[in-house]
């Protein structure tokens, strides 16, 4: 499977993600799919997801449409995230994007979510208090 670039998905390639959580959080892998080149959004889509191709027709012409807004790579992102992590992990994972939390906070909000510890949940000084905001209001929301 080849990017539109000519470039080797695999992991032999840098920046390779895995199935496996220990290897790949996932917010890693919702950034890895949220920054897949315009042109294999859809293919990738169509490829990796379940999606009604007449869906993903719509998804396309809409980030044709306005490509600054990336509706394609934020559905498929949040598609195979939910599909290899759960929902759940998909949600915080966009959340924690659009906020711009930096990857620690990104992974504590998702453990918080899950109720699983993740890499550095302890330590605090992963932590600006801007992300401590963010991972505490949401896992308040997320927990009412």
């Amino acid at each position: 499977l080849n990017t539109a670039s000519g470039k080797k998905m695999g992991k032999t390639e840098a920046g390779a993600v895995f199935l496996d959580r220990d290897k790949c959080s996932p917010y890693d892998w919702f950034q890895y799919w949220l920054n897949v080149a315009d042109e294999d959004a859809g293919k990738f889509l169509k490829r990796f997801t379940f999606m009604d191709l007449l869906a993903i027709a719509e998804i396309e012409e809409a980030s044709a449409a306005e490509p600054a807004a990336r509706i394609a790579q934020r559905t498929l992102a949040r598609a195979v995230t939910a599909l290899v992590h759960g929902a759940p992990a998909a949600v915080a994972a966009a959340e924690a994007a659009d906020q711009g939390a930096s990857a620690p906070a990104a992974e504590a909000l998702i453990g918080c979510i899950l109720g699983k510890k993740t890499r550095g949940l302890s330590s605090k000084s992963w932590f600006s208090s801007s992300d401590r905001l963010v991972v505490t209001m949401k896992y308040r929301f997320l927990s009412i």
